[in-house]
C-alpha cells in the first residue's frame, strides 16, 4: 500500500503511478528530494529512452488535458488579401484558428475594448508527421488569458507572417492593432523580414 501522501506527491511530480510494477520502496525512491522521472529512469529503470529529458512528459500532458483544457467556442480561418490585410473570419469546424471568446457586432469580430498581444513561434512549414507547427497565440494583454490560437505545419515563415499580420488587424483594440512578438531565432529571421517588408510596425523589439 502507498504511504499516506506519497501517491499524490508522485502524481504531482509527473510519475506514471498506474504502471503495474511498483513497490513501496520504489515509490519512496521516486519521492526523494530532487528526484525526477528522468533520473529514476536512468538510475533505477535502466530506461535509456525515458532517461532523455523532456520538457513535458506524456503523462503530465494527458493529466493537464483532462483537468484544464477547455474546448474552443468556434474554429475557422481568416480570409484576407496581402494588399491591405483586411481580415474576415469564416467559421469552419476544421479551421486552424481556434477561438475561446464570443464575437460581437454585425460583422462578428473580437471585442474592441480589450487590448491583445499575439506571440508567434515559427517552424519551417515543410509538413510531414515529424514537422512542428508554426503557432500564433492571442492573449488579452491586461489579464494574460489566452483567447485564440492559430497552428499550421504546412505554412512557410513568409506566409505565416502574412497570416500573423491579418490576425493583428482582426484582434484590434479601439486604439490600434494587436501587439506582435515572435521568437526571432531559426526561421524567425524569415518571418521578421516578411513583417518588415509588409510594413507592419506594431511589434516588440529588444534594444540593447
Amino acid at each position: 500500500r502507498w504511504k499516506a501522501g506519497i501517491r499524490d506527491q508522485l502524481i504531482e511530480g509527473d510519475y506514471d503511478v498506474l504502471r503495474t510494477t511498483r513497490s513501496p520502496w520504489y515509490d519512496l525512491r521516486c519521492a526523494r528530494p530532487r528526484m525526477t522521472p528522468m533520473k529514476v529512469a536512468q538510475e533505477y529503470d535502466i530506461d535509456y529512452v525515458g532517461s532523455v529529458s523532456k520538457v513535458f512528459s506524456p503523462v503530465l500532458l494527458e493529466r493537464l488535458r483532462a483537468e484544464t483544457v477547455r474546448p474552443e467556442l468556434m474554429r475557422g480561418e481568416l480570409i484576407f488579401s496581402v494588399e491591405d490585410f483586411y481580415p474576415k473570419f469564416v467559421e469552419n469546424p476544421e479551421g486552424r484558428l481556434r477561438i475561446w471568446i464570443n464575437f460581437v457586432g454585425k460583422t462578428p469580430c473580437p471585442p474592441s475594448d480589450v487590448q491583445y498581444t499575439i506571440g508567434c513561434d515559427i517552424a519551417s512549414g515543410q509538413g510531414g508527421i515529424m514537422s512542428s507547427n508554426s503557432v500564433a497565440s492571442v492573449v488579452q494583454r491586461m489579464t494574460g488569458i489566452k483567447i485564440a490560437e492559430f497552428a499550421a505545419h504546412t505554412m512557410g515563415p513568409e506566409d505565416f507572417a502574412n497570416y500573423a499580420i491579418a490576425m493583428c488587424k482582426f484582434f484590434r483594440h479601439d486604439d490600434g492593432e494587436a501587439y506582435l512578438i515572435w521568437e526571432d531565432n531559426g526561421y524567425g529571421g524569415s518571418f521578421r523580414n516578411q513583417i518588415m517588408r509588409m510594413g507592419y510596425r506594431h511589434f516588440y523589439i529588444l534594444t540593447v
